[in-house]
C-alpha cells in the first residue's frame, strides 16, 4: 500500500466527513452512518456524521447546507458504499475536491487511519447488492482505489 503523507490524512483530533446516499433508502441510510461513525470513534477518530447534523424532517436543500457547511471542517471526506448514485453524495465529493480534502473510499479510509483495528470495516457494511451494483464489489475495484493509482485523491 502506498504511504501518504500526514498532512494529508488528518490527524485523530481533526474530523473526518462521511459521505454516503441517504435519500431513498429506509430510515434515510442512518444506521449505516451511526455504525460506521461509531466505528471509527472507537478507534479514537473524530468524525462529522451528517445523520447526526440536521433535523430528519428539514428540506433536502436545507440539510445539504448543513452538511457542506460542516465539510468545511473537515479534513477529508470517508466515502461509504453507494455514494455515487446519490446526489447530495456527489455534490459533498465534489465541494471536497474544490476545497483540497482528499475523499477516501471506506474501506480505504479504514485501513490508512485505524490500522491497528480488531476487526474488517466490511463487516460493518451492506454489500453490493444493496446498492444496485451487479454482480460484486463495485466499491472496492476500479481506478479509485490508491493501490492502483498511487493516489488518495478519487
Amino acid at each position: 500500500m502506498t504511504n501518504y503523507p500526514a498532512h494529508r490524512v488528518g490527524s485523530l483530533s481533526t474530523p473526518w466527513y462521511l459521505s454516503g446516499a441517504m435519500s431513498g433508502y429506509a430510515d434515510f441510510n442512518f444506521p449505516l452512518f451511526h455504525r460506521v461513525a461509531e466505528a471509527f470513534r472507537c478507534q479514537g477518530m473524530a468524525i462529522l456524521n451528517p445523520a447526526e447534523l440536521a433535523p430528519v424532517d428539514t428540506t433536502w436543500e436545507t440539510a445539504m447546507a448543513c452538511d457542506l457547511a460542516a465539510l468545511r471542517q473537515a479534513c477529508g471526506v470517508i466515502l461509504l458504499p453507494g455514494w455515487e448514485f446519490s446526489s447530495g453524495a456527489r455534490l459533498e465529493r465534489s465541494w471536497a475536491r474544490a476545497l483540497g480534502l482528499p475523499r477516501l473510499p471506506v474501506h480505504v479510509a479504514w485501513s490508512l487511519l485505524c490500522p491497528d483495528a480488531d476487526f474488517e470495516m466490511g463487516s460493518l457494511l451492506p454489500t453490493a447488492s444493496a446498492y444496485g451494483s451487479p454482480g460484486g464489489l463495485w466499491l472496492f475495484s476500479g481506478p479509485m482505489v490508491p493501490e492502483q493509482t498511487g493516489r488518495v485523491v478519487v
